[in-house]
Formats: structure tokens, C-alpha cells, sequence
């Protein structure tokens, strides 16, 4: 189907943005010279929002992704350098309420193309990119880079002038770039240019923002199959942790904390033994996510006498309050007191747990919507599960970490490999082309093989040059993508996953 038929087609639903996306990448990538593959749906966050879009890598390591808001088109954006700034896009270009569903759509293309081949036209970054060329020669002269040359011819020379000398030496920028250096060299601040039009239709290109992506489907399902994946050696980290959280369930030890990387199976062994010696909501209650310190200290005194698991509520060591309250509950003494005192708690302080209950109604009754102890004593036990290290918490408080059993859960980088490597084959890949649509299974085993073989490899760690990348299913997955794209340099753009 031509490009020119299928915007005619009616309006572009959800379950068919991926074929809309395609048909926009497949035509750009034809004018520019680059064969984008179809890599992935993917949710993003940058300073606008949060937006779907469907990514398009190509073996000459540029990259283009069609965005969506909800069903409406957004904007394009273009990378020239994928492996290098995955994420910040070069560019990000919008077309007001056009959309490729749009006949008028077809106009603007001819502009679209243009912004993504054009140099960016920002100051700053036409200088940067004056700076890398190589040396200047001009009569009898020689500056060490088109930047330097600019600045000392400026405020003489016309611009067509020092784009005549440029094209002598091999630099091809065009008078408007050059304009933009020699005003920044003269201090001159350039009007703002009005947006480009056709067909009375705008195209604004814009510098691209740095974004976060969230990780898909498949890598949240992997990571909890990593989490109830036993090692292939038996000799196990985890037969402490295990043995840790027996002490609290049977009521040996009325606090632990544990510490340590995530994704790797902490909540899993504890809720493990925990169900093992009690009953979900009787005997233990969990908490889990970020966590206020109020929220904290009603869910202790709701939960009073029962284990308390607090999972993934690393939240709370950001203020002294949550810190004090931690400290009061994770006490290995008799008597572990906790308080939240001032001008909107009902005083409690020395009361028994029924002198409180009563204290509380009667002030239910005199119209007070919610009541808050000031004081209570706790008489369960807790766990607090963190992500963080036990170093890192030591540093918020000193006394915190001393005052219950403790275990820090540090695995060497091949142990996290062999857990990987032992859960993999279970592991379902898909490929997402609609936010809220049917996800294509895209599973094959020996591409699965291939990847993680290169993944433990000399050759990976050459490629990623001393960068600092962890070894986990959310990377695995993103080579996997582009290795099942078919791009024949997909290991040299595995460094920007």
C-alpha cells in the first residue's frame, strides 16, 4: 500500500497504531537511507508527559519513534545516535493536531524529513559541533577548528564568505548554522523563527528531552520468575535469609531487617516462610511501595500485634520521622514504644492499648474525623525489606540497623548470572505494538541462547568499553529485541540498553 492510500484510510484506532507507526518509519527510513526495524512498543516519561511509542532502530545506529497520546498522534523522534544517547532523543518533532491518519498528513512529510536530516540550528549545539571538525586552511593561515576560524573572522567577514572557505575545506554547513555561530560570537540574540508551514500546517522541530522508559510486560513477569528461581548451586545465599525470617514467624526475634540488591528474590523467600508459619492478614500483613512515615505508623498501630512486612518502602528513611519510628519498632527490647505527637494526634501517652481505644471513640464522637494516637505500644514483630544497602542505611542512622537482626544480600555478579541462567528457559518474550493492546510472542529459544551467551561475553564488555552495566532481565530483553529485529550490528548497539 502507498503511503499517499493509507492516510485516506479512516481514523487510527488503538489497534492499529503499530501499523500507522510503521508506515511512517518505512517511508522516512527510504528518504534518509536508513532501514529502520521495528524494535518494540514502549511507554516513556519525559517533561511533557507520558506517552506510547513504537521504536525503529537501524544498523546505521540512528533510530526513529512514532508517539501517541492515547490514540492521537504526538510527535516523531530521532536519534543519529542510538547506542550512544538512548535516553535523549536528538530531536522530537511535532505537527500540531496532525496525525498520519490525516490526509494533510502526506504535506508535511517533505518537512518532517527535512528536520530530521537538517543539522539542529541551537547555538550551542552548532558550536559543539563546529569544535570536532578538523583544522581550517586559508591562504596562509590554519585555525584547529571551524569554531576558532569563526570567531576570528566574524565581525569582518559576510557570511558567504566564511561558508566559501568551509566548503574549501570540507565542511558543508549551511548559511543559516553559520549565522547562528556568528551571532553567538558577536553576542547577537536571534529572533525566535516562527514554526515552518505547508499547506498552512506547522512542523516544530524541538531539542529532544531526556526521558525514562518503562520496562515492558515481559521483563516485570521475567524478574518475578527470577524471584522464585532457586540457584543450580544449592549452596545458597538465601538459606540464611530463610533461616532469618523462621526466628521472627516463630517468634524468636521480633524484628529483622533486610538489605540488598533488588529483582532478586528477598520478598519472595520471606513471604515463602512467612506462609509457611502463619495466614496472610491474621498472622502477617504486608505493606508494600512507597510509604509516607504517617502511613507507617497507622499500618503499626492498625497492625499492633501481628509481623508487619514492610517490602520496597525505602520511602521513609527520607525524613527523621520515619527513621524514628523504624527505630522505635525495629527494637529488640521488651518494650518497644512508639509516638507521633503533635497538634492533630489525640494524646495517649502511658496508655494501655484499651485506654487508647476508648479515648479514640470519644473523640469519633466529639467530632473528630480519623483520630491519631500520639503514643502506643507495639507488641508485633516486623520485617522491612530495602533495596538499599546496609551501608547506606548505617549512613541515614547509626543506631538504626543495630538494633535487630540484620542480613545484607550482596550476590557476586556470576551468581546473579547463574540464577538468569537457570530460569531462562522458561522465560516468554513479546513484542508490545499497542499500549493497551495484545502483546506478539516473539519467543526463540535459540535467539535466546545467542543473546545471553553474548551478554556473559569478552566481546559485550569490550563493546560497552568500561561502562557500568548490571547484568538483569530488562537489558537481556532490550538486546534480545534488537537481535530478533534482524539488525546485523545489533551487539554494537547493545550498548545503549
Amino acid at each position: 500500500m502507498r503511503f499517499i492510500d493509507f492516510i485516506n484510510e479512516a481514523s487510527v484506532r488503538e489497534s492499529n497504531l503499530a501499523s500507522a507507526s510503521r508506515k511512517v518509519a518505512q517511508f522516512i527510513g527510504r528518504k534518509i537511507g536508513s532501514d529502520f526495524k521495528e524494535i518494540n512498543g514502549e511507554t516513556y516519561k519525559n517533561a511533557d508527559g507520558v506517552f506510547f511509542g513504537i521504536l525503529y532502530v537501524s544498523d546505521n545506529n540512528d533510530a526513529l519513534r512514532v508517539n501517541w497520546d492515547g490514540n492521537k498522534f504526538h510527535s516523531i523522534n530521532y536519534w543519529d545516535d542510538y547506542a550512544g544517547s538512548a535516553n535523549q532523543p536528538s530531536k522530537e518533532i511535532k505537527t500540531a493536531d496532525i496525525g498520519p491518519n490525516d490526509a494533510s498528513f502526506v504535506q508535511l512529510l517533505p518537512e518532517i524529513i527535512r528536520a530530521i536530516t537538517t543539522e539542529s540550528e541551537t547555538s550551542d549545539e552548532i558550536y559543539e559541533s563546529f569544535i570536532v571538525e578538523k583544522a581550517i586552511k586559508y591562504e596562509d593561515n590554519e585555525w584547529a577548528s571551524p569554531a576558532d576560524f569563526i570567531k576570528d573572522v566574524a565581525s569582518d567577514w559576510t557570511v558567504d564568505q566564511i561558508q566559501s572557505v568551509l566548503k574549501q575545506n570540507g565542511n558543508t554547513y549551511n548559511k543559516k548554522q553559520i549565522q547562528a555561530k556568528v551571532d553567538q560570537v558577536l553576542g547577537v540574540e536571534s529572533e525566535p523563527e516562527e514554526p515552518k508551514k505547508k499547506g498552512g500546517k506547522k512542523v516544530v522541530v524541538e531539542p529532544g528531552k531526556p526521558e525514562k522508559v518503562a520496562p515492558p510486560e515481559c521483563v516485570k513477569k521475567a524478574n518475578e520468575t527470577l524471584a522464585k528461581t532457586k540457584y543450580s548451586d544449592p549452596d545458597v545465599v538465601f538459606e540464611n535469609l530463610n533461616e532469618y525470617t523462621q526466628m521472627v514467624a516463630t517468634g524468636y526475634s521480633p524484628a529483622l531487617l533486610i538489605t540488598g540488591q533488588g529483582g532478586i528474590g528477598k520478598s519472595y523467600n520471606v513471604n515463602q516462610v512467612l506462609a509457611k508459619y502463619g495466614t496472610k492478614g491474621e498472622d502477617y500483613v504486608i505493606m508494600k511501595g512507597k510509604c509516607t512515615p504517617i502511613k507507617m505508623y497507622k499500618f503499626l498501630y492498625t497492625h499492633y500485634n501481628q509481623i508487619c512486612v514492610f517490602d520496597d518502602c525505602d520511602s521513609v528513611f527520607d525524613s527523621k520521622d520515619g527513621i524514628n519510628i523504624l527505630k522505635g519498632v525495629l527494637d529488640s527490647g521488651e518494650n518497644r514504644e512508639v509516638s507521633w505527637d503533635n497538634a492533630n494526634t489525640v494524646d495517649t501517652f502511658g496508655m494501655t492499648r484499651q485506654e487508647i481505644e476508648t479515648t479514640l471513640a470519644t473523640a469519633v464522637a466529639s467530632g473528630v474525623k480519623n483520630p491519631i494516637p500520639s503514643y502506643f505500644e507495639f507488641n508485633g514483630a516486623v520485617i522491612f525489606i530495602s533495596n538499599l544497602t546496609y551501608d547506606d542505611i548505617y549512613k541515614k542512622d547509626r543506631a538504626l540497623p543495630t538494633r535487630c537482626l540484620t542480613i545484607d544480600i550482596n550476590l557476586k555478579a556470576e551468581d546473579v548470572i547463574n540464577r538468569i541462567k537457570t530460569c531462562l528457559p522458561s522465560i516468554k518474550i513479546y513484542k508490545a505494538l499497542a499500549k493497551n493492546g495484545e502483546n506478539k510472542d516473539i519467543t526463540d529459544e535459540a535467539i535466546k541462547k545467542e543473546v545471553f551467551d553474548f551478554m556473559v561475553s569478552d566481546e559485550y564488555k569490550q563493546i560497552l568499553g568500561g561502562m557500568e552495566k548490571e547484568l538483569n532481565f530488562r537489558t537481556y530483553i532490550k538486546i534480545y529485541q534488537l537481535r530478533h529485529a534482524g539488525l546485523e550490528h545489533w551487539k554494537r548497539l547493545a550498548a545503549a540498553c
